[in-house]
């Protein structure tokens, strides 16, 4: 039985990420998600807290990959609400470009 593809808004998943303590929260564009953008969370340590919370607010559960000397990270398909964005460069890899939403 395949999962129940949910549309969770980006600031939904953000939240509960800052709540368990993520260090760097971001959205960006997939062509393998089915929203076509996923919510990129990462943390030091294994993230207990927040895949604990997302099972219970969301019923779903998510992969969790150990990126060596970068920390864990969780990609989510999410969605991203409308507005003005604003790029800057991520924390852990300066190569990467950091998507903020501005309200």
């Amino acid at each position: 039985m395949s999962q129940l593809k949910l549309n969770v808004p980006y600031p939904l998943v953000a939240i509960i990420a800052q709540q368990a303590g993520a260090k760097e929260i971001y959205w960006r564009e997939s062509r393998r998600s089915y929203t076509g953008y996923v919510a990129e969370v990462w943390f030091d340590k294994l993230p207990s807290k927040f895949i604990g919370k997302w099972i219970e607010v969301t019923q779903q559960s998510i992969l969790v990959r150990n990126i060596e000397n970068l920390g864990f990270s969780v990609s989510i398909p999410c969605t991203v609400p409308e507005g003005h964005i604003k790029l800057t460069q991520g924390i852990r890899n300066h190569k990467r470009t950091r998507l903020e939403i501005i309200a």
